[in-house]
């Protein structure tokens, strides 16, 4: 061999003339050598980092929005169960709960505190109970109204409101009366509580509709399934989770506040044309 010893030798395997002629010279190696891509270029590299980043960015926003749903999803079916069960331990020591409505005083927040921790709080798992003077957390608390842009507070939009806070970090206010009576057709004050159940609880956007669903409890239900939903597109009409889905879907995207009746018929799914 010459000009390389026994390094050349070796890569005489690469080179099918020193196969051939047992021979192999220095600057057929470097001819070698400079034939071979030892990787990327930078460039190769930058291009590669943002076609990655342009298809993350593209994604990750959807695969947050699903997670995010699915997480909604599980509290609020929870939240419904919960409630449903907390109401059937009370039935039995208090009674059918079409006798709870006279026990009812609408008042103020506090008569309605007292209502709700003789009736339904025992029965439930609650880290806090925010009544107005005494805790902070209401006045830390506003509920918005993306049409309107204005935020206030559940003891600014009724003086009869309570607010629950859950081990999760949910939370429900609660009033009484400006319910739709499914047997009469019309909206009477003492016929049960209207709930708003918030699924991340204090933490943004605390917007109707998109963290936040109404729903019902009515004192004349028959069945067990206590929390229902109940709300009012506008004066002539109004819509339960019976009502046909077309109909929930467009009062969905008019009224936020029937966002739960839609919710409450997809058995608390967020499908894939739900108004988010």
């Amino acid at each position: 061999f010459r000009g390389g010893g026994d390094y050349l030798a070796a890569e005489r395997n690469f080179l099918p003339h020193c196969k051939r002629e047992k021979i192999c010279y220095t600057s057929d190696i470097k001819h070698h050598f400079k034939s071979i891509k030892n990787g990327f270029t930078l460039a190769e590299v930058l291009i590669t980092l943002g076609v990655i980043g342009v298809v993350a960015a593209m994604t990750l926003p959807l695969v947050i929005n699903n997670i995010q749903k699915k997480d909604y999803s599980v509290r609020l079916k929870r939240f419904h169960s919960m409630f449903n069960q907390a109401v059937r331990f009370s039935v039995v020591d208090n009674g059918e709960v079409s006798g709870w409505n006279n026990q009812v005083l609408y008042h103020d927040s506090e008569d309605l505190y007292r209502w709700f921790e003789e009736l339904i709080s025992p029965y439930m798992v609650t880290v806090k109970n925010c009544r107005e003077g005494k805790s902070s957390c209401v006045a830390e608390y506003k509920i918005c109204n993306l049409k309107t842009g204005i935020c206030r507070t559940p003891g600014e939009i009724t003086k009869s409101s309570i607010l629950y806070v859950f081990p999760d970090g949910t939370l429900m206010t609660a009033v009484t009366g400006g319910n739709y009576d499914s047997d009469t057709g019309f909206t009477n004050g003492g016929i049960g509580l209207e709930i708003a159940y918030d699924v991340n609880g204090y933490k943004k956007p605390n917007v109707v509709g998109k963290d936040i669903f109404y729903f019902t409890f009515l004192f004349n239900e028959k069945d067990e399934n206590f929390l229902v939903c109940t709300g009012f597109v506008d004066k002539s009409l109004s819509v339960n989770s019976n009502t046909s889905r077309d109909i929930l879907l467009d009062s969905c995207k008019i009224q936020p506040s029937t966002c739960g009746c839609l919710l409450m018929s997809d058995n608390f799914e967020f499908k894939n044309d739900y108004p988010w």
